[in-house]
């Protein structure tokens, strides 16, 4: 990562799993949770730890304005990274909660469902697959490998 020019990052569903397991929340009844303790478990091993300090200061929302079009990035709904509330066939209610008046553009990426929709004051809602890296005042795409 510290190769990549990143200038936003947001904090996703699986990246709380893991402080999760690493706080001591989860325990050995539930096989759900020894998973869960089993991948932080193998992470660990090759993760630097600063990493971990790197992923709990990362916000569930980031604002950027790049040309003029502003951004709200988020992995799935400002106040919560988990949930299928941002299903791409779910009533528009649920992804105007993305959407404010300070944003054009809103960006998630929870569902892994390439969508293009519109909030109900007209603002547009993408998820794209792809991860998009702000340099400058230029977009860079890169496609993310769901293997």
């Amino acid at each position: 990562l510290d190769a990549i020019p990143i200038t936003a990052a947001v904090r996703g569903n699986w990246d709380d799993c893991v402080l999760e397991a690493l706080d001591g929340e989860y325990g050995l009844e539930d096989p759900q949770e020894i998973q869960l303790l089993r991948l932080t478990q193998y992470l660990m091993e090759g993760l630097d730890p600063k990493r971990i300090d790197w992923l709990r200061s990362l916000p569930l929302v980031e604002k950027k304005e790049v040309n003029g079009i502003r951004f709200s990035l988020t992995h799935n709904l400002p106040e919560k990274n988990y949930g299928g509330d941002l299903r791409p066939a779910n009533v528009t209610e649920n992804f105007d909660q993305l959407l404010d008046d300070q944003t054009d553009m809103a960006i998630y990426g929870h569902v892994h469902k390439q969508l293009l929709r519109y909030g109900s004051q007209g603002q547009q809602i993408l998820n794209l697959l792809v991860c998009l890296i702000l340099t400058g005042n230029q977009f860079k795409t890169t496609e993310l490998s769901m293997r």
